[in-house]
């Protein structure tokens, strides 16, 4: 993918905000085709710009099939095969970005949640704090943050494309 919008939004980029991914593969097309949206995994904007070198740098933390892990945002973006979205979180959840940080780097290593992933084709399921899969750890980023965000079926774990309905954020830019 091409950098030229991500270097456009990236100095607005903040940790807690979200990056929507659409990718061309099998395996995308199944988690939307279940899940009835047009992305299909999601990754959470971490800035750790405390660093000289890493002032002008985004990076994700994200749940993969390796556990959640931390990424360089514009190598993802640059070696996507689909499409990317930024989703700011609302700015009146500024006072909660360190909260997230916080939370989200302490899950690094934290195994995937390939059973609740699988379960999903059948329905939402409950939302589990032990293992993530990707939508899965964004919410309890949240939620562990202190913000007050939508539940969907009774605290069921949101799909990647259910996350907009959390109501927590600003729409989203194509990248």
């Amino acid at each position: 993918m091409d950098l030229n919008k991500y270097t456009e939004y990236r100095s607005q980029m903040q940790t807690g905000d979200m990056i929507e991914w659409r990718k061309k593969s099998l395996v995308g097309w199944l988690i939307r085709l279940f899940s009835g949206g047009d992305t299909n995994h999601n990754s959470l904007v971490v800035d750790i710009g405390g660093y000289d070198d890493l002032v002008n740098r985004k990076f994700v933390l994200e749940s993969t099939m390796s556990g959640v892990v931390l990424n360089s945002l514009s190598n993802k973006i640059e070696h996507h095969k689909g499409e990317a979205y930024w989703t700011p979180l609302k700015s009146e959840f500024d006072d909660k970005r360190i909260n997230i940080g916080n939370w989200a780097f302490l899950q690094v290593g934290v195994k995937y949640d390939f059973e609740g992933l699988f379960q999903q084709i059948f329905g939402r399921v409950s939302a589990e704090a032990s293992k993530y899969f990707c939508s899965e750890y964004l919410y309890f980023a949240y939620k562990n943050s202190d913000i007050p965000i939508k539940e969907l079926d009774d605290g069921k774990a949101p799909r990647p494309s259910d996350m907009h309905l959390l109501g927590i954020h600003e729409p989203r830019v194509k990248l």
